[in-house]
């Protein structure tokens, strides 16, 4: 369940940076009814700030994977996309994390 909830976090975050980037993104929005809330996008990059997503390359780089050229290419495009996923909620953190004054 836990795993579910914070594979949630980790798409809903890359999924609001894709929709973002979209050039028909403020045409669409009202049509769709999908409005993406800063308030929203704040809370789950303020949580994926102090919770680091279990989906995160370094965390990836545990798991067994067979070993046959088959596996190792498995595993390495599995770790790239990890990567290139952590990069993209990364860029969402630091736009809508909100930081604790000190």
């Amino acid at each position: 369940m836990v795993a579910s909830l914070e594979t949630d976090v980790d798409l809903a975050l890359l999924w609001a940076q894709k929709i973002q980037q979209h050039p028909l993104e403020p045409l669409l929005e009202p049509l769709w009814g999908l409005q993406m809330s800063a308030a929203a996008l704040s809370r789950l990059a303020t949580y994926r700030a102090a919770h680091p997503s279990p989906l995160r390359k370094e965390a990836l780089r545990t798991e067994k994977f067979p070993d046959t050229a088959e596996g190792k290419a498995l595993r390495e495009e599995m770790l790239e996309s990890a990567q290139k996923n952590e990069d993209i909620i990364s860029a969402m953190v630091q736009k809508y994390a909100v930081r604790e004054e000190k």
